[in-house]
């Protein structure tokens, strides 16, 4: 059975829209270029952190403001233009906000709306944090890619009864073809991908494959339960999988042992 990628995403600032990519690098030893980069956070907690410096190091859960927590950031659509590195917010179709998420001048007029958005949310304001080099706000402290299988999403939408985005579930890779949960055996496997017709995907140095390997399955998590569209907590994907499937683990974290430029349909071997 040929396995192929279907779509490829990455989330510039956590609990915000997704982008979905065409090509996408993925960084040896690291992740999906541009992933989780940015953040937000409580202003007293990141503050304590880093002092006044935007650019900190990874921070626990409870000082970043997450989809879980606050699911009307779904309500809100962002778009990240790369070569700007500028983020503009939409609520309701119409622009409410825009700014340079590298400059002070632009992050102070996010934090602006934002504290308006959130004002019963975030703890000391919200503040906009950029992740050092090398280090990500991904739920998921061992750096890689999140790899989700569309057949395991569509069993997923048997056990809840309720069509499902696969979105729901921040995930970087989208592949068709496996059987339902096969994902979840890749674990120690090494998966290589290659362009479409057997050549190997575009990797600066040389023509080797990208090559990753699974490390580990994934724990569902609560923000999957949040309509992206809606806003909504409308699943219990925890209490629906353990009862309809017997586990609650959706997706695989994967290492990124050779990097280079992946595309939307190329070929994914699982050794």
């Amino acid at each position: 059975m040929t396995l192929h990628i279907a779509a490829l995403c990455r989330f510039p600032v956590k609990a915000l829209s997704p982008q979905p990519l065409e090509h996408a690098v993925l960084e040896t030893g690291g992740g999906m270029q541009g992933d989780h980069v940015f953040a937000l956070a409580h202003g007293a907690a990141s503050r304590a952190a880093g002092g006044g410096d935007a650019v900190i190091g990874r921070l626990p859960r409870t000082s970043l403001i997450t989809l879980s927590d606050c699911p009307k950031l779904a309500t809100l659509r962002t778009r990240f233009i790369d070569q700007l590195n500028v983020m503009t917010v939409e609520r309701g179709g119409r622009q409410v906000a825009r700014g340079d998420l590298t400059q002070p001048v632009g992050r102070a007029m996010l934090e602006d709306f934002f504290g308006a958005f959130l004002k019963e949310t975030a703890r000391g304001g919200p503040r906009i944090v950029i992740a050092k080099p090398g280090e990500t706000f991904a739920n998921h402290e061992t750096p890689g890619v999140v790899l989700i299988n569309r057949a395991s999403v569509a069993d997923i939408e048997r056990v809840a009864g309720k069509p499902v985005d696969p979105t729901r579930f921040r995930a970087n890779v989208l592949i068709d073809g496996p059987q339902p949960w096969q994902e979840l055996d890749w674990v120690g496997h090494t998966i290589r991908i290659t362009a479409a017709g057997g050549q190997p995907s575009s990797i600066s140095g040389g023509p080797r494959p990208v090559t990753l390997r699974v490390r580990e399955a994934m724990p569902v998590h609560p923000a999957a339960e949040v309509n992206p569209e809606t806003g909504e907590v409308d699943l219990n994907l925890d209490k629906a999988m353990k009862q309809g499937l017997g586990h609650d683990h959706f997706g695989v974290l994967c290492e990124v042992v050779d990097g280079g430029t992946v595309t939307t349909g190329d070929t994914v071997m699982v050794e």
